[in-house]
């Protein structure tokens, strides 16, 4: 690999950073403009609707695991836990509950990470895709 591929590699796993700093940035707007209209706030969370046991069970996942998740096989884990996820279909209500706490990350493709392991697990996250 020469010096201009390399540095391709590098230009898109920072565009790849950019876009979810980005997303991160605008979910701390939100929370922020969502509670100083409250004094109450739930750790990051956006919405607090999702189930709290839910949510951080789903931490705990990504902590054991270490890198990136598909939906479906946090969906998975989350079954073998004794922890129900509502909804007609369930393993997709997952992308729902993650997407409305900013401790997680969409990495691509039904990939989730948490925002505090992203740049630890980005490499990963190619081989866990083709896991599927």
């Amino acid at each position: 690999m020469d010096i201009v591929e390399k540095l391709r590699e590098r230009l898109r796993i920072l565009e790849i950073e950019i876009e979810s700093m980005t997303k991160l940035a605008e979910g701390y707007r939100k929370v922020i403009a969502d509670n100083e209209q409250s004094d109450e706030i739930d750790e990051g969370v956006v919405s607090k609707r999702v189930p709290k046991e839910l949510r951080n069970t789903v931490v705990a996942i990504m902590r054991e695991e270490s890198h990136p998740l598909h939906y479906k096989q946090i969906y998975e884990r989350l079954k073998a836990r004794g922890i129900a996820v509502r909804g007609k279909e369930p393993a997709r209500n997952i992308i729902a509950h993650m997407s409305q706490d900013l401790r997680f990350v969409n990495v691509g493709r039904g990939m989730w990470t948490l925002i505090s392991l992203q740049g630890q697990t980005l490499t990963n996250s190619k081989d866990q895709r083709e896991e599927l």
